[in-house]
């Protein structure tokens, strides 16, 4: 009796964290992705995303195309933009990606070791 009684508890314990989880990331997702889905029509993130999508489409950066930030920026936008060329969900998802990817780390790589 006492068994089932703990073993009743761990399983409801377990669903109980599972779903707060769940929540928590479903929230942190919507936060990061609303927002660069939303509000990145001006300003960097919209000139980073021009830049990927010429790059994708044979401009060459930093001749053709320019800004002082790295390729690498340049490389995910264009990525977002194969993704979803019409609209910033396709850098949603990505943003979503790294977020979970990061959330998910145990240690963060920014601590000091």
């Amino acid at each position: 009796m006492v068994v089932s009684t703990v073993g009743r508890f761990a399983t409801n314990y377990t669903r109980l964290a599972a779903w707060f989880v769940g929540v928590y990331l479903a929230c942190t997702i919507l936060m990061e992705s609303g927002f660069v889905a939303l509000v990145t029509r001006y300003g960097d993130p919209a000139l980073f995303w021009h830049i990927g999508k010429e790059w994708r489409h044979g401009k060459i950066p930093y001749q053709e195309v320019w800004d002082s930030k790295p390729p690498g920026i340049f490389l995910i936008n264009a990525i977002a933009d194969a993704v979803s060329p019409e609209s910033f969900w396709g850098l949603a998802a990505i943003v979503a990606l790294f977020t979970i990817s990061y959330q998910l780390l145990p240690v963060s790589p920014l601590q000091p070791r």
